[in-house]
């Protein structure tokens, strides 16, 4: 199986539904968010890097080394992703559930596929290795809203732009 940490009520309620409430204006959550993302997916990575079997990224992971890009995400319907891998220059992937409703990330190991329940303010944490192959979706007739978390060493970083 595919080690990740599930985190419920990852922000405050005020926060949280400050963000799910102005979505479109996500200026107004960047500097807070990067601010929680640095220390607690900091600490989702020292969680997982022990355990995380063949992984594709070695960067020293120290908070100073690294960086956080951030994302706000709305998948329409019938949207559907192919099992993939994430990119190499990533430490932790994370993503928070934001909308009332949605498909959660499924992890497939093994030919097996295992959804994560949806649940609003809910955060999933993942180290891409070569056995983390996930997908996402939306099969739903609303819009699926993500806020999506990328921590990365600085060192891979000018690869991304």
């Amino acid at each position: 199986m595919i080690p990740y940490i599930i985190k419920d009520d990852f922000l405050n309620k005020d926060i949280f539904y400050g963000l799910k409430n102005n979505f479109d204006k996500q200026h107004l959550f960047e500097h807070i968010l990067q601010d929680i993302a640095k220390n607690e997916l900091y600490n989702h990575r020292l969680q997982l890097r022990d355990i995380v079997h063949n992984k594709r990224c070695n960067h020293s992971d120290n908070p100073d080394d690294c960086f956080c890009n951030i994302y706000f995400v709305t998948h329409k319907s019938g949207h559907v992703t192919s099992p993939h891998l994430d990119n190499s220059w990533k430490l932790l992937s994370s993503v928070l559930y934001v909308s009332d409703e949605g498909d959660g990330t499924i992890f497939i190991d093994n030919d097996k596929e295992i959804q994560i329940e949806w649940k609003p303010n809910r955060l999933v944490s993942f180290i891409p290795s070569q056995d983390s192959w996930h997908k996402y979706q939306n099969t739903l007739d609303v819009d699926r809203q993500t806020v999506t978390f990328f921590y990365g060493n600085k060192i891979s970083e000018n690869k991304i732009k």
